[in-house]
């Protein structure tokens, strides 16, 4: 168990270690997004019984907190971006209460710059998310795990100095599962098949690299 979990901590750091500092960068994001949900509710999220309870609901997501890329500026192929945030994750279902739950999330983008220069880098490439929610709403308590697979576009604007805004959109399938508890104390299986278009803003500030 001790090796799997040493290499799983070397695979995580890898990015870090491989990236140049000199156009590295780290600073704020901010991101909003929004679509579908198709909800079980039941005894088994795996198994849709009698007692399953189907719903399709108005997704939004909102979540703010660091970014950190390896590659914001050099006529380099690839880049590596991980954002690390928390906010807030919202089902709306017509004629119900609104769910409105707080999240934390942690995203990786893998980009190949299409279009490479000191002053632009545009990129594109596959995004994983993964998504953790122990919140209540609604009187009730959800403990929900989710993970996430889209493709993102990004765009860095290297201004004068360290100073990089960054923009991204994009969109991710996401699978969520948990439970919710009662103030009864019974609880029920939550199985949530996202569907999600999203964009972002990001300020960074670039390691190493000043113009």
């Amino acid at each position: 168990m001790k090796k799997i979990l040493l290499i799983a901590l070397a695979l995580f750091l890898f990015p870090f270690a491989a990236a140049s500092v000199h156009a590295s960068g780290l600073g704020f994001y901010a991101s909003s997004g929004s679509g579908d949900s198709d909800i079980d509710v039941g005894p088994f999220w795996w198994l849709v019984t009698n007692s399953t309870v189907s719903s399709i609901a108005d997704l939004s997501t909102e979540s703010v907190g660091l970014v950190f890329d390896t590659n914001l500026s050099e006529d380099r192929l690839f880049n590596y971006r991980l954002e690390l945030g928390t906010g807030n994750y919202t089902w709306e279902i017509p004629g119900s209460e609104k769910t409105e739950l707080k999240q934390n999330v942690m995203s990786h983008d893998f980009g190949f710059g299409v279009l490479r220069n000191r002053a632009v880098r545009l990129w594109l490439g596959p995004e994983i998310m993964l998504t953790r929610i122990n919140a209540g709403a609604n009187g009730n308590d959800y403990d929900l795990l989710g993970f996430g697979f889209g493709l993102a576009l990004g765009l860095n604007i290297n201004l004068k100095g360290p100073v990089t805004i960054a923009i991204k959109a994009g969109s991710l399938n996401q699978i969520v599962n948990g439970d919710v508890t009662y103030p009864d104390n019974t609880s029920d299986d939550v199985s949530s098949d996202d569907n999600v278009s999203f964009v972002s803003a990001a300020l960074m500030f670039r390691l190493g690299e000043r113009f």
